[in-house]
């Protein structure tokens, strides 16, 4: 092997990995054994302990298989799925382990005496074993230890059923580092070549922890023997550093996926809350490295949703239906990173020893944004009916601020909102204001119905700063709803209603008009700000085009000229405001966002401001009993101004919305979220059906240096729409429906 002339001052290596095992334990504890795992019960569906997973999809027998670091009462243990979802426990395979156990995967790790004799019922002290088929035959790669210090070397057993038993124990490596070699991973690519991959624990001052393949072969010269392929030599893919890896680059696996190869690992300490899983891209598996490219989002992974913390260990493989997956291990949040001390956890009720366990995920992997999104939950099925509205008190159901848990969503991190609780049963799309809080950078937030995320965005943020936008979203059948944050931020998730079978409101599109301006008097008495802490009443049942029999009306609210930083509550004019937020502003700056709000029984609604502020509200549309159904698409991007020539300062200019982006011809009114873009100057776009002069009103206010989006709500004419700019912009819209 040629060594690289990096030299790290520190390259921390784990002195032990802890597995589990079940209380049947038979003489002395070895260090790497938790007894207070759960039992690893044959046949029995298992979402325990299941540290160092490695997973493999077996088509002849239409099962996935995953393997770990020992647990639950035996060396290796290995269950299988076929939704990835429920696991089974492996059954009885008629071998007998040390723990007197029949459904060990590897029965006997070693026969030759080179690993070290640790004692108790897991003498081995096995960690992270890799299963393939290489041909015909199974192999199973995995770690034991060789000396009292800690070091550590590859072993091999072959198998002809994937879920073993796994016979024939051979050593087959170890490196020259002082620590030996762990995480072996084998891997065999689409032209049927297959490698080992691995991780050198380094040497502390001169190199750090390294990652390397080389090719092998198996069944040659005996059927189950696994060798080095003929003029193969170890090839570098990555070594590790000192960002987020703290040098630490372990629990390697390589997938070729739409036929670029794919390094997932784990950096930095894997008993801590900085363990978290990465991603490069390989150039090759053979030749001079490193080979490997780091992502420049690393780490791609280290929470997901509420409980999960810490993930690493990934495997990545390709699912039955040609998907990239990822399975990996998790700490749960609140916790420690580290198992409960034994046996004085049995005592802490109700949760007891297994609270805290490395338990196993598997997430698919789409790439969008040029980043890794990590989300299993599935998009809806075909086309969506047209369905009509059911207004809602504004309701928030996230808060990412709030809780023991609370945290900003990581850079690339998929958040998963169940609205189950707060809309109709039979809901296919939801109103939500989604709000950026307090993010790390400049980035976008994108609601889509899960599934694949698409190529659009609903809220653009800078650091720092509070950003709102309504989101019309359609849900998927389990009536959730997916938010992708581009950079960390916090984020926020207000309900206004839903869309479904059942709703018996009716969207009535209206030539945008002006309702009230507390600047001019319009609409108000005076030119006084709405003071702090207080609201005014709006009545518009029955006015400015509104319906009589209306029951929600969409406005588009704008802050201008705040005394101070502040949000804006729209709601139905009731006792007491709801803890929610529209309009989130900042001092001496228009801003806007449209809301969907319910009327109340008078008829009007409420506008709340937190500091003093002038409030513009204009009117685009109503729901009353008759009107249009509205019909969700996965967003799309149909406009895009950036490709050409801006809009120039008082330019008109209309867009083809009808035939684009899911949108049919005889659409009366469209869904879309607009953005401006590079301004030159401060100003507004107005954006209104095409045929007539441009209404006094304003959808969206921008400022040169930001990319600011609104979603806009507007009626068409003739399949299109108009947008005027007060100044010189590029202005991009996603659609995300339309009305019937």
């Amino acid at each position: 092997m040629t060594w690289s002339n990096s030299t790290p001052t520190s390259s921390p290596t784990r002195s032990f990995r802890d597995g589990s095992r079940s209380a049947l334990r038979i003489g002395a504890n070895p260090v790497s054994a938790y007894a207070g795992a759960p039992y690893f019960a044959p046949n029995q569906t298992y979402a325990q302990n299941f540290p160092d997973p490695s997973v493999v999809w077996d088509a002849s027998t239409g099962r996935y298989y995953a393997f770990a670091t020992t647990t639950g009462g035996v060396n290796v243990p290995a269950m299988w799925s076929t939704d990835l979802v429920t696991w089974t426990a492996a059954p009885n395979n008629g071998s007998t382990d040390a723990n007197g156990q029949h459904h060990d995967a590897l029965p006997l790790p070693d026969t030759s005496g080179t690993a070290v004799n640790v004692g108790g019922s897991f003498p081995f002290d096995l960690w992270a074993p890799g299963v393939a088929k290489v041909g015909g035959t199974w192999v199973m790669f995995y770690a034991l230890r060789v000396d009292n210090a800690g070091r550590r070397c590859l072993w091999y057993a072959t198998s002809s059923a994937p879920m073993g038993p796994y016979t024939n124990p051979t050593y087959f490596y170890c490196s020259g580092d002082p620590m030996g070699s762990i995480d072996p991973q084998p891997f065999v690519d689409t032209d049927g070549s297959a490698y080992l991959i691995w991780k050198d624990e380094g040497l502390v001052g001169s190199y750090g922890q390294r990652i390397w393949a080389r090719r092998i072969t198996v069944g040659a010269p005996g059927a189950n023997t696994v060798q080095w392929a003929g003029g193969s030599s170890a090839a570098l893919l990555l070594e590790s550093d000192n960002s987020w890896e703290a040098y630490v680059a372990e629990s390697p696996s390589v997938v070729r996926f739409n036929g670029e190869l794919l390094l997932f690992y784990s950096g930095n300490s894997w008993d801590s809350d900085t363990y978290a899983t990465g991603l490069a891209h390989c150039a090759a598996l053979v030749g001079a490295g490193p080979l490997c490219q780091r992502d420049p989002a690393n780490p791609v992974l280290a929470h997901k949703q509420t409980n999960q913390k810490s993930i690493g260990a990934p495997s990545a493989f390709i699912a039955s239906d040609g998907s990239l997956r990822v399975a990996y291990h998790w700490w749960k949040v609140g916790f420690a990173p580290q198992y409960p001390a034994f046996p004085a956890c049995q005592s802490q009720a109700p949760l007891f020893c297994s609270e805290n366990q490395r338990r196993m995920a598997v997430e698919r992997v789409q790439f969008q944004f040029g980043r890794a999104l990590f989300n299993s939950d599935p998009g809806p099925v075909g086309a969506a009916s047209p369905a009509a509205f059911t207004p809602r008190d504004p309701v928030r159901v996230l808060d990412t601020r709030q809780g023991a848990n609370a945290r900003r969503a990581d850079r690339s991190e998929v958040l998963t909102v169940d609205l189950a609780s707060v809309v109709t049963g039979d809901a296919t799309a939801a109103v939500l204001n989604v709000t950026a809080v307090d993010g790390a950078g400049a980035g976008w937030l994108t609601a889509y119905p899960c599934g694949d995320a698409p190529y659009a965005s609903n809220v653009n943020f800078v650091a720092q700063q509070n950003v709102p936008n309504l989101v019309t979203v359609r849900l998927n059948a389990a009536r959730k709803v997916c938010i992708y944050a581009h950079e960390p931020t916090h984020v926020l998730v207000d309900v206004a209603g839903s869309f479904g079978s059942s709703g018996t409101s009716h969207f009535v599109a209206l030539d945008p008009v002006r309702a009230v301006d507390t600047r001019l008097a319009i609409g108000r008495p005076d030119t006084a700000k709405v003071a702090a802490g207080t609201a005014i009443e709006i009545p518009l049942k029955g006015r400015l085009g509104v319906p009589g029999d209306a029951t929600a009306v969409v406005i588009n609210v704008t802050a201008a000229e705040a005394d101070g930083v502040g949000f804006l509550t729209v709601y139905p004019c009731s006792a007491t405001p709801p803890v929610v937020s529209n309009v989130n502003y900042i001092a001496n700056r228009a801003v806007p966002n449209l809301a969907t709000v319910r009327l109340s029984s008078a008829g009007s609604v409420c506008v709340y401001s937190e500091r003093n502020a002038h409030v513009i509200v204009d009117v685009f549309g109503a729901y009353a009993p008759s009107g249009a159904q509205f019909v969700p698409l996965s967003p799309s991007r149909i406009i895009d101004t950036r490709g050409g020539a801006p809009l120039s300062q008082g330019e008109v200019r209309s867009f083809k919305v009808a035939g684009l982006g899911g949108v049919p011809s005889n659409a009366t009114a469209v869904v879309l979220n607009v953005a401006a873009d590079r301004a030159t100057a401060p100003g507004y776009l107005t954006v209104f059906p095409c045929g007539g002069a441009p209404p006094i009103v304003s959808n969206l206010n921008f400022a040169p240096g930001q990319a600011l989006a609104n979603l806009v709500q507007v009626r068409l004419s003739n399949g299109d729409m108009c947008i005027k700019a007060e100044s010189a912009t590029h202005v991009f819209a996603d659609v995300a429906g339309y009305f019937v």
